[in-house]
């Protein structure tokens, strides 16, 4: 096999798996937007800036890895890889991750409340100590 046929197999593995991972990025800012909702306009924010970097991106894996030309195998393997990866593992992702995440920002928040809640009957404590004894001084006074 020619050198030149065995750059353009990589080639396209590399398009291939650069899909993939762009994919995969959208999927943390679904999970993002699944842990904590966005309204319309910063969603649709997101998905320019997220797709503006994509475009860089993909017109970057093309360009360097072709020596400058940009083919159009490349570009379909990008998508079939983006496609790939979105009929099989995208939906587990979401899913895991974005349980993982709730939960964990569950937890956070629970820990932190049980915290809060010490802490402020610790300074409540203190204040009605404080209180007492002043009494107690000014009763004893009198």
């Amino acid at each position: 096999m020619s050198e030149v046929i065995r750059h353009e197999i990589w080639f396209f593995f590399f398009s291939l798996l650069s899909g993939v991972i762009l994919l995969c990025a959208y999927d943390q800012l679904r999970v993002l937007r699944r842990v904590i909702p966005h309204n319309g306009f910063f969603q649709s924010l997101e998905d320019f800036f997220f797709w503006t970097a994509a475009g860089i991106f993909c017109f970057g894996v093309s360009f360097r890895g072709n020596s400058g030309s940009i083919r159009g195998f490349s570009l379909a393997a990008l998508v079939f890889g983006m496609w790939f990866y979105h009929r099989t593992v995208s939906p587990w992702v979401i899913t895991c991750e974005t349980f993982v995440f709730c939960t964990a920002s569950k937890k956070t928040v629970f820990l932190c409340r049980k915290a809060l809640k010490k802490a402020w009957n610790w300074v409540t404590m203190k204040i009605t100590c404080k209180n007492v004894s002043v009494k107690r001084k000014k009763q004893g006074s009198e």
